[in-house]
């Protein structure tokens, strides 16, 4: 089953324009285009079939192949996909269910995100252990966030919180060795759609390389292009969860009324009224309070800043990999990716980051290097 037999947000229109463009900007343009596997987010909680298969060596490794894959070298127009359902192939035969839920309840989806691209986030619900054409085309299969805000969530390009309201949370953290962004988000299910295997669908239209639609107003892509127009089409990664829904428990009877005794008591007896209250006397003239003192930081965290990370970056090869920052005892730690400013990272007390494994770990497993 492929995304493009049936797209989640409109149907499929072909558009041959690739024909007519010079080899050599074809050529430019697959330069620049990711690996075809090295996809940027994948889904831990309910937890997709790549996360649950290929976790302890590339759970994220999925993204259908890249644009030039996925609009099948220019042929389709966005959102038209070639993309398989599940993100490959070999992902299309469904799993156990990794969770359970019960019918029209909330639920809390958590993506990790590795690499920020900012765009759209859209979530279905497939009665079925299998994706189908009816269910990548239904509207009634698109989730709708507990909040009211519709059936899209949306991500920054440069990482980091929302500043929409209501959007979720979010947080900074390492799965499987790799660090990123976490972000959880609540939706609803339908109400009274019920399944022993039903599948959780995740589709991610980037908003690096073209203007999804309906983006917000913080989400800056500059002079983009809108994603569907001529030669626009973005990154794109989807993931199947294997899930059941079942019908949740009967509500508790109400409650019987208050019955009053017979005959009724006597009302309460009013209270006297208070005495009253001394003026108060006029305030005396205090001394100003001191000043509290300066707040101070830790010498640790002094190195690590954004501008430590980038002098820190410069002198580094040029591969993408993280370093335990210099100067902080290895509680701060630099993720280098040439062509991309340098990130900063915290180990949560009282790991440090292990430089030779590249995840936070516990002191008594690390020999740190720096100072």
């Amino acid at each position: 089953m492929h995304v493009g037999q049936a797209a989640c947000d409109a149907p499929a229109v072909q558009r041959r324009f690739f024909a007519a463009v010079p080899l050599l900007l074809l050529a430019a343009i697959a330069a620049v285009l990711p690996s075809p596997a090295a996809a940027h987010g994948f889904i831990i909680a309910p937890a997709a079939r790549n996360y649950v298969r290929n976790w302890n060596w590339c759970p994220h490794c999925v993204n259908g192949g890249g644009p030039a894959a996925t609009s099948r070298g220019g042929q389709l127009t966005w959102p038209a996909s070639a993309a398989a359902a599940c993100g490959d192939p070999s992902l299309a035969t469904a799993g156990a269910p990794v969770a359970t839920y019960h019918a029209g309840s909330v639920i809390n989806i958590q993506l990790f995100i590795t690499a920020q691209h900012g765009g759209r986030h859209v979530f279905r619900l497939c009665p079925g252990p299998n994706m189908t054409s009816a269910c990548l085309t239904a509207p009634g299969a698109v989730l709708q966030r507990a909040d009211g805000a519709g059936p899209f969530s949306w991500t920054p390009r440069e990482g980091g919180p929302s500043p929409a309201p209501s959007a979720g949370t979010y947080a900074r953290a390492i799965r499987a060795g790799i660090g990123g962004e976490l972000y959880a988000w609540r939706y609803r299910l339908p109400a009274g759609v019920t399944c022993e295997r039903c599948v959780l669908w995740w589709r991610w239209s980037t908003g690096n390389s073209c203007t999804v639609p309906g983006s917000p107003a913080w989400l800056s892509t500059g002079n983009l292009p809108a994603c569907g127009s001529w030669g626009a089409y973005p990154e794109e990664f989807m993931n199947c969860a294997d899930v059941r829904i079942v019908v949740p428990p009967p509500s508790p009877p109400p409650r019987p009324p208050l019955r009053l005794p017979f005959p009724r008591p006597p009302p309460p007896r009013p209270r006297p009224p208070p005495p009253p209250r001394p003026r108060p006397s006029p305030p005396r003239n205090r001394p100003p309070s001191p000043p509290p003192p300066p707040v101070q930081l830790p010498p640790w965290m002094l190195a690590c800043t954004a501008a430590k990370a980038a002098q820190f970056c410069a002198a580094q090869p040029a591969v993408d990999r993280f370093y335990a920052a210099p100067g902080t005892a290895c509680r701060c730690f630099f993720r280098c990716v040439p062509g991309f400013p340098a990130t900063v990272y915290t180990c949560d007390d009282p790991l440090v980051f292990n430089q030779a494994a590249q995840y936070c770990d516990w002191p008594s497993y690390v020999t740190c290097t720096v100072a």
